[in-house]
């Protein structure tokens, strides 16, 4: 009776379960970052109003000031720093990019 439609279906649940589980990790990895750079851009933006951001990437944040100097922010050490905050609040988070500006090379003002 395993057989009733003529394909087992045992075997697709056993796909399905753990693809959905790798789907679901994925999506928060994803908004992990999102959320992340985007508060990042916040962050920036309410440091210099006139900055232009003009590219938006996972792995990059590229701003161009008024006076038209660009610079391009790789964001990986962000990720991790922000990662290993003990406590995750808007203010540790603000301190986290305040540390990632001042060690950026060279340091952004």
């Amino acid at each position: 009776m395993a057989l009733r439609f003529g394909i087992p279906w045992l075997p697709w649940i056993l796909l399905a379960v753990p693809l959905g589980i790798a789907v679901l990790f994925w999506w928060a990895w994803k908004s992990y970052r999102r959320d992340v750079r985007r508060g990042f851009v916040l962050f920036l933006r309410e440091r210099d109003p006139h900055l232009e951001v003009h590219i938006e990437h996972e792995g990059c944040v590229a701003v161009r000031s008024e006076h038209g100097v660009e610079r391009v922010f790789y964001l990986r050490e962000l990720y991790k720093a922000v990662a290993r905050l003990e406590k995750d609040t808007p203010e540790a988070r603000k301190q986290a990019y305040e540390r990632f500006l001042a060690h950026a090379d060279p340091p952004f003002r």
